[in-house]
C-alpha cells in the first residue's frame, strides 16, 4: 500500500489500463483497484473499474493464501477482504 501511495500521483488512467490489459490474471487487477480505492485515488479506481467490468470478473480474495470464509466482500471489485492493508503514509 505504501508503494502505491507513493506512486499513484505518477500513474495516468491510460498507463493503468495498458498495464491491466497486459496482466494475465484479472484478480491482480481487481486487487489493484481495491487498493487504489483504499488509498483514496477514486479517479484512477473509477477508470480501472470501468475497464474491469467489461472483463466479467469473478470473486477473488485480497490474500489468495488466507481463508475466504467469514470475511466482508467488496462488491465493486468482487474482492473478499480477508487481510488488513495499511500504508505508512
Amino acid at each position: 500500500m505504501t508503494v502505491l501511495q507513493e506512486l499513484q500521483e505518477k500513474i495516468t488512467p491510460a498507463m493503468l489500463i495498458a498495464a491491466a490489459r497486459s496482466e494475465k490474471e484479472l484478480s491482480a487487477v481487481q486487487r489493484l483497484g481495491w487498493l487504489l480505492e483504499q488509498a483514496g485515488n477514486i479517479k484512477l479506481a473509477d477508470k480501472l473499474a470501468e475497464w474491469m467490468y467489461k472483463q466479467r470478473p469473478r470473486e477473488t480474495s485480497l490474500d489468495p493464501a488466507a481463508p475466504r470464509k467469514s470475511f466482508s466482500r467488496g462488491s465493486r471489485w468482487k474482492v473478499i477482504v480477508n487481510a488488513e492493508v495499511e500504508g505508512e503514509l
